[in-house]
This record gives structure tokens, sequence and C-alpha cells, in this order.
């Protein structure tokens, strides 16, 4: 049964730096926020969503008002293009 546990958190855990870099080389680092979440004690198991209910909204919002100058300026700062769509062709 242990095994399988670290088995599952390692799998999660190489699942969330993958995306991250993938990211990372579709976007440019500069391009990609990262905001870790706090170290539970004791975690937070999979199946206690009564506690992640608790906890982790409130801590998400936290995260984000701590960085939120932070990500206004790369994401919010500049005016957007006007879209201009793509002419459909006749096939």
């Amino acid at each position: 049964m242990w095994f399988w546990k670290d088995a599952i958190f390692a799998a999660m855990r190489l699942q969330s730096l993958a995306a991250t870099n993938q990211a990372r080389l579709l976007l440019g680092p500069p391009s990609v926020v990262r905001l870790s979440p706090p170290i539970y004690s004791p975690s937070i198991d999979l199946d206690d969503w009564c506690r992640a209910v608790d906890l982790l909204p409130g801590d998400a919002l936290s995260a984000t008002d701590a960085n939120a100058d932070r990500i206004k300026s790369m994401f919010f700062g500049d005016v957007a293009d006007a879209f201009v769509p793509v002419p459909a062709t006749a096939t």
C-alpha cells in the first residue's frame, strides 16, 4: 500500500512539473507564472475533499493576491490587437 501511495504522489508531482515545463517551452519562461500552494501538515489526503474545499480556495486567493501586481503587469499591461477573422476558404 505504501509503495503505491509514493508512486501515485511521484506521478502527480512529475505530471505537474511536465505541464509547467511544457508551458515554458511553448510560451517562454518569462510568460509562465507558477503559484505554488503551501505545504500542509498533515498533508491533504486525495479523498479528503472536505478539507480540500475548506483550505484550497482561500489559499489560492491568497497566492493570487500576493502576486497580483506581477500577474497584471505580465498579462494585462498591453492592449491586445483587434481580432481579425481569417476568411473561410472554399473546399
